[in-house]
Formats: C-alpha cells, sequence, structure tokens
C-alpha cells in the first residue's frame, strides 16, 4: 500500500524545483545579455530581435544602439551649444556637418498680426527655450539650438534640436494656440509656437540639406519642445524639399497637431519613434481631450532620474530596453515598450 509522502519531503521537492527553475531563468537571462549587440545567424542583431519580439514587427525599424550611443550625446551637445560651448564634443563616429541657430528675422511679419492674448502664449514658448528673457537652465546662447550631424558610418545626416529639460514653468503657463501650417496647410492644424520656432531655424537646416543627394538618408532628433520642432521640420523637409529617405525621433515631445496632421502625418512619415518617459509631463500635453495628437509610434521607458524630462532620465530608459533584464520595481508593460498608434 503506497504511503503518502510527509510535508517535510513535499516541502524539499517543491524547493528543488523553484530552485531549478530560477537557475535555468538566469541562465537564460546570461545568455542574453551575453549575446547583446551580436549579430545571430539570421542577420539581426539581439536587441533587434528583443525590440522585435517585445513590441511587435512595426518597431523592428527602432535602432535601440544608435539611440543609446548617439542621439543622446548628440543632444547634450546641443544642449552645450546653447550653454556657450560653440564646438561640444560629439559622440564617436558623428561629425558636425552645420550649426542650427535661430533667425530673429523669421516669422516677424506673422507674429505682428496676432493678438495680445496669443502673443502671451508665444512669449511663454519662446522664454521656455531662451529665445525670450532669462532660462532656468542658464542658457548663455539662446539663438543656439542644435547642429546637423554627419554619421561617418553611413554617411546619413541627423538634425539634432534642443528644447528645454526644465518645463515646469512652460507648462504651467501654457496655452495652445491652434493654426494652419504654413509649411503644408493641408496638413491642418498646429501649435502656433511650435511652428514659429521651427520657422527660426528652418533657413539652417534646410541650407545644410539642400546639396545633398536623394540617397542620403535624414533622421530629424529632438528632445522636448525641439521634438516639436522637429516633427514640423520633417513634414516641411519632406514635402517641400522633396527627400525620400527621412525618420524621426523624439524624447519627450508634446502633442504637436490635431487629427488631420495625425493622419496625414503618418501617412507621409513612415518611420517616426517617440520615446516617452512614463513619470514626464510634456507629451501630455496639449491635452487629447481638446482633441490634439501624437504622431508616429511611441515606446515607453523609465527610470529613476529626480528630472524625468531630463535626457539623463531617457538615457537610463534606453539602457534598460538595451540590458534585456527587467530593472527592479519595472513591470513587463514598461519595460518592453506599449504600441500606441492608437493612442492620442
Amino acid at each position: 500500500m503506497a504511503t503518502r509522502k510527509s510535508s517535510t519531503e513535499t516541502s524539499r521537492l517543491r524547493a528543488a524545483k523553484k530552485g531549478s527553475a530560477k537557475k535555468a531563468v538566469n541562465k537564460k537571462a546570461r545568455a542574453r545579455k551575453k549575446s547583446a549587440g551580436k549579430v545571430n545567424a539570421a542577420g539581426v542583431t539581439s536587441d533587434e530581435q528583443f525590440l522585435r519580439e517585445t513590441l511587435g514587427a512595426q518597431f523592428a525599424k527602432f535602432e535601440l544602439e544608435r539611440a543609446t550611443n548617439g542621439y543622446i550625446g548628440i543632444l547634450e551637445a546641443c544642449y552645450k551649444f546653447a550653454k556657450g560651448d560653440e564646438n561640444p564634443a560629439m559622440p564617436a563616429g558623428y561629425k558636425v556637418v552645420a550649426k542650427i541657430r535661430t533667425r530673429a528675422e523669421e516669422g516677424l511679419e506673422s507674429m505682428r498680426a496676432l493678438p495680445a492674448a496669443d502673443l502671451a502664449a508665444l512669449e511663454n514658448d519662446f522664454r521656455a527655450v531662451g529665445i525670450s528673457g532669462n532660462s532656468e537652465e542658464g542658457i548663455s546662447n539662446p539663438e543656439n539650438f542644435g547642429f546637423v550631424v554627419r554619421e561617418l558610418a553611413t554617411n546619413a545626416l541627423i538634425v539634432g534640436i534642443r528644447g528645454t529639460q526644465t518645463p515646469a514653468e512652460w507648462v504651467k503657463n501654457f496655452t495652445v494656440i491652434p493654426q494652419v501650417f504654413n509649411a503644408a496647410p493641408e496638413f491642418g492644424l498646429v501649435h502656433l509656437g511650435f511652428e514659429q520656432m521651427w520657422k527660426k531655424i528652418r533657413r539652417d537646416v534646410v541650407e545644410a540639406l539642400e546639396t545633398e543627394p536623394d540617397t542620403t538618408r535624414i533622421t530629424f532628433l529632438g528632445h522636448s519642445l525641439g521634438g516639436a520642432m522637429a516633427t514640423l521640420g520633417i513634414v516641411d523637409v519632406k514635402k517641400n524639399l522633396k527627400r525620400p529617405l527621412v525618420d524621426l525621433c523624439t524624447f519627450g515631445g508634446p502633442r504637436v497637431g490635431k487629427v488631420v496632421f495625425r493622419v496625414k502625418f503618418n501617412k507621409l512619415i513612415q518611420d517616426c519613434f517617440r520615446m516617452v518617459e512614463i513619470r514626464d509631463i510634456v507629451p501630455h500635453v496639449p491635452s487629447k481631450l481638446t482633441l490634439w495628437n501624437h504622431v508616429g509610434r511611441e515606446i515607453e521607458v523609465r527610470s529613476k532620474e529626480s528630472n524625468a524630462h531630463s535626457l539623463k532620465s531617457y538615457l537610463a530608459g534606453l539602457k534598460g530596453l538595451s540590458s534585456q533584464e527587467k530593472p527592479e520595481g519595472m513591470t513587463e508593460r514598461v519595460r518592453g515598450g506599449v504600441l500606441t498608434t492608437l493612442t492620442y
């Protein structure tokens, strides 16, 4: 007659199974980490494979290594440029082609016709990036916004545009002013302040791009309000300069246009990724309740940095993705990101 196992023996068996399972999980995690960045037999890097498996095939074109090792460093250089360093160091493998500065005369005619309330809202937007008044970020050269840089390995160009890393005062006094996008009227309504800021840097960007051959890939890159400028800029360049190879990546960018703009943008620009730290307030402005929409595909990240909007926070979030290990306290949904093509 079979005897029932004692509770002590049962506990030992359960503990042994749990230990074996834990060892197996740790072994797989070590194997994934060891293979990170390497190319597998199918010619796909492990980071790409990871993104494909966790985010879906529609995210396969997001270049995680390029974003981590290139994009953040380029944007950091844009802020150093605004703080007085005329020639900040670029990440390895990137070379400055042109500097991006505002042109004071751009947009003046259209601004003169604005009512007082609209001018006040515009003043708040300009103040946030240091164009008007003092900046809490210590920006000594507010006309300096970024760089057009060459990626030496691929000959691609990257248009990097700064915004603000301390947006609290801007958000507090933010007023949304819709207006038809002058560079592409059929794209409907966009925010007046963002369009005016793009106008002020447009000439430097266009002059750097217009002599490039059609085979040159052009990536627009922006942080914060610079992400809004990059979003409008890529539409302008794609349509009016007839550039065939363009893509966009933004960090902590606000909503730029209304429904028509989103629909037209997503049809025109196939490759657009928005990095959003889940605690960052800027991507929630203007409110979607008033029909302002995001464009492209969103990838959520998370960090433990005190300033969720900072580039330091976004770099930590990117590293959280590329480590291929779930950081402590982070859910699978946050770690893997989330498709928000339908989240406006």
